[in-house]
């Protein structure tokens, strides 16, 4: 499993079909599980995506998945974002937004990226930026760059779009941005990361479920408690140095 994400109707899992790749084959499906009755109702292929270090968002009347494929040994790239229907279990549009990570509300659809598209041990640290896609017309809007030490999309609610990093003691920070202004008033979890990749909930701050959860891959220190994600308001993402690509 790569990422897992959930809402009243279905559990939706992405699964990789052969872990021996190492990120470079693009062998990801995504799979729908009915919350209900537990039973898999349909498995989707995901074209140019591995598995590799994936994340699912469901909002604005669809499923989003955004992916990382390592095309080198500290060099990553960004996949382009799939849409997914979910009444027909199709994909209906693949957008060469180049995400790292996504977000999305009711009406909005956020992503992040490297500003040069490419996640590499070159750039200490990596600068950032974000864009939100229009899903009425699926259009790509102009970046915005991203705070120092800010990477991934945490979620969009009506109090803002919610952005994640780490602070320089490594602990993770949440940052709002609100009104064309980011604020990063809210105080850093009380934990540290020391691998390469940490997926955790930042739940007192965006109200997680706590139905499904996604299990984290590498060490932490701290509360290490996997979240749930019942909605897309639990979308989270904070790499801190030490990973293939240093800074995300």
């Amino acid at each position: 499993m790569s990422a897992i994400t959930a809402d009243d109707q279905a559990v939706w899992v992405e699964v990789i079909q052969d872990r021996s790749d190492q990120g470079q084959q693009n062998l990801a499906s995504l799979v729908r599980i009915d919350s209900q009755t537990k039973k898999v109702v349909a498995t989707i292929p995901l074209d140019g995506l591995s598995g590799y270090d994936d994340e699912i968002a469901i909002g604005a009347g669809a499923v989003w998945v955004a992916g990382v494929n390592l095309t080198g040994s500290s060099e990553e790239r960004g996949a382009d974002l799939v849409r997914i229907d979910p009444t027909t279990n199709a994909i209906s549009v693949v957008l060469p937004a180049s995400a790292f990570s996504v977000g999305a509300g009711a009406d909005t659809v956020w992503v992040t990226s490297p500003a040069d598209g490419v996640n590499d041990s070159l750039h200490k640290p990596e600068s950032w930026v974000a864009r939100e896609i229009d899903p009425t017309t699926n259009k790509i809007l102009a970046p915005i760059p991203l705070p120092r030490n800010v990477s991934g999309v945490l979620a969009a609610t009506a109090d803002g779009i919610w952005f994640s990093g780490y602070d320089d003691q490594g602990l993770l920070h949440p940052v709002r941005l609100q009104a064309g202004a980011f604020d990063a008033s809210v105080p850093p979890n009380q934990i540290r990361i020391h691998g390469h990749g940490l997926r955790r909930c930042l739940g007192h701050h965006l109200g997680c479920g706590d139905e499904w959860a996604e299990t984290h891959r590498h060490g932490v220190s701290g509360d290490t408690r996997s979240c749930a994600t019942s909605s897309s308001r639990c979308r989270r993402r904070a790499i801190a140095p030490g990973s293939p690509a240093s800074s995300r």
